[in-house]
Parts: structure tokens; sequence; C-alpha cells
């Protein structure tokens, strides 16, 4: 209709997260069902909703070729497109495919429509991986966090036991040497930190003490006393 604006295919939408456990939120984030019976809430925010620790979706992510080297990005400043550019190249495509006046409107010195039709679409179909990677990482790094912070608490709890038990009867964790590793890397840490202190201790206590700046004594000239002679004679 003329006058409606149209919704940009490639701008940045919400994704939908899906949660296997229940979830409680401070917010009225409406929580709708999907068709599998799925509990379905718009992306969270840390600050306004809690997610439950889940297992990552089983998605394939692929890896990029081998051998490939990035581009320096910075060489590349003037090669971002405007959002408008971006919102309008889905139409500029349709638009190339379906005219057949291109040629007769831009002259002969310009690219093909085919090719610039191309071109546009590959440009735009990075872009749109790129807003939908950057959306998924978000996702990736919040749960990231949530479900190490469950984890790292049962390594807490757990290490707290195994500590009481290699004390007893050490013979009871022969059978989980790698569990034992994990459980032990925040004291092997803790260790080299304070292994790490006591030689630059030790070496500050070596360090030969600075002597002290040796200022000489400052001795002042003698005065000069100037006898003037009288000018009327002496006296008798």
């Amino acid at each position: 209709m003329p006058g409606t604006k149209k919704t940009a295919a490639l701008t940045k939408k919400p994704i939908a997260i899906q949660i296997s456990r229940p979830i409680a939120t401070s917010s009225t984030t409406p929580v709708t069902t999907g068709d599998t019976g799925d509990t379905l809430v718009p992306t969270p925010t840390l600050s306004s909703a809690f997610v439950s620790p889940m297992a990552p979706p089983n998605i394939l992510i692929p890896a990029p070729p081998i051998g490939f080297v990035p581009v320096d990005l910075g060489n590349f400043r003037a090669c971002h497109p405007k959002a408008g550019q971006i919102a309008a190249a889905p139409g500029a495509v349709a638009e190339l495919a379906n005219s057949a006046g291109y040629a007769t409107a831009f002259g002969a010195a310009v690219p093909p429509a085919p090719q610039v039709a191309e071109d546009l679409t590959h440009a735009s179909s990075w872009t749109t991986m790129r807003v939908a990677t950057e959306a998924l990482l978000a996702y990736v790094k919040s749960f990231e966090v949530l479900t190490w912070k469950v984890a790292l608490a049962d390594i807490e709890a757990l290490g707290a036991s195994a500590r009481l038990i290699q004390a007893q009867n050490p013979a009871a964790l022969a059978a989980f040497p790698t569990l034992a590793k994990l459980l032990d890397v925040q004291k092997v840490i803790a260790k080299k930190g304070a292994a790490t202190r006591a030689r630059t201790t030790k070496a500050k206590a070596s360090a030969p003490a600075a002597t002290p700046a040796t200022i000489a004594p400052v001795t002042s000239a003698p005065v000069a006393t100037v006898i003037t002679p009288s000018t009327g004679g002496a006296t008798h």
C-alpha cells in the first residue's frame, strides 16, 4: 500500500529461547506455548529474568574454512553500509530482477543488473548471518555464565567433601583421578599464587639496602673586613 512503511527484512529480530525447566521472572514478560508444547519466552535479560540452566540446543555451528585468515577490519572502515541501505537492499534486488528498463535508465557505463543484484544479495546475506550470529553469541554467553555458576557451586560442595575423604580414606578417591584433579584446580592456583608471593618477598628481603647519599657539609667562606682610613687625620 502507498505510504506504508515496509518492515526491514534484515533488521535484528529477538530470538526465542527454549526452556527445559520452569523459569522464575520478576517482570511481566508474556509466556507463550509453542506448537510442540515447549515453553517459549523472548530473549531475557539477566537483570529482569532468571533462566534456569539447561543443556545447549543441538545445533550445528559451522567452522571457518581451513586456512582462513580474517581481514583487518580497520582497513574496511568505509565499507560498512548504513542501516537504510541494509533495509532497502532486498527491495532493490527485486527491482533489478523484475525491471527491463535498467540499461535504458542507467546507461552502458554501469555494472549489469544481474551483477548488481547478485552482489547485493551476497552482501545482504552475510549481514543477515552476522546479525543472527551476534544474537546467538549473546544467548550462548548468557547460558555459559548461568551454567558455570551452578557447576562451580557443585564443584565447591564436592571439593569440601573430597578434602574430608582425602584426609580419612585417600583410597576412596582412587577411581576418580580426573575428578580429583578438577576439584584441586583452585587449590593449585592458590598454591602457585602463594609461591609467587613468597618468592617476591624473599627477593625484596635479599636485595641490598640502598645506601643513603652522603651530603657534604656546607662551609661558609670567611667574611673579609674592609677598613676604611679616616680622612680627617690622626687626633691626639
